[in-house]
């Protein structure tokens, strides 16, 4: 394997090195994402490898908003439902669940617009 560090500091260069972005692995001179060997269009910028996992991305998510929903079904359940000697009698320990169950939401919120608003940070 042959390890080469070329220094592209302006678009002339990396058109020369068939440079699509940094960073750009290739095995045996190939690109190692395969749409990718076709490209034609070179930049400077920064470059992100997309995987063949994108395409299950909203099963992922559908299936984290019905966890979701069983979790809130037991987390906002009348505390007289709860039996006696379980956590979810204890108010502190309701409040706590309350807390964390929105911490989970907002992280799930983030993981369906990441997508949408990774554009702005590149």
């Amino acid at each position: 394997m042959r390890k080469l560090n070329a220094l592209c500091d302006y678009a002339g260069t990396g058109a020369g090195y068939r440079f699509l972005g940094s960073p750009t692995l290739r095995i045996n001179g190939f690109d190692v994402e395969h749409e990718a060997r076709t490209q034609n269009s070179f930049d400077l910028g920064c470059r992100t490898y997309l995987d063949g996992s994108q395409r299950y991305r909203p099963y992922f998510l559908l299936g984290a908003v019905i966890a979701l929903g069983f979790a809130a079904r037991c987390i906002f359940r009348p505390a007289s439902a709860c039996k006696p000697g379980e956590a979810c009698v204890l108010p502190k320990t309701r409040h706590l669940y309350k807390r964390m169950f929105g911490i989970t939401v907002l992280l799930v919120l983030v993981a369906c617009a990441f997508p949408y608003v990774a554009r702005f940070f590149y």
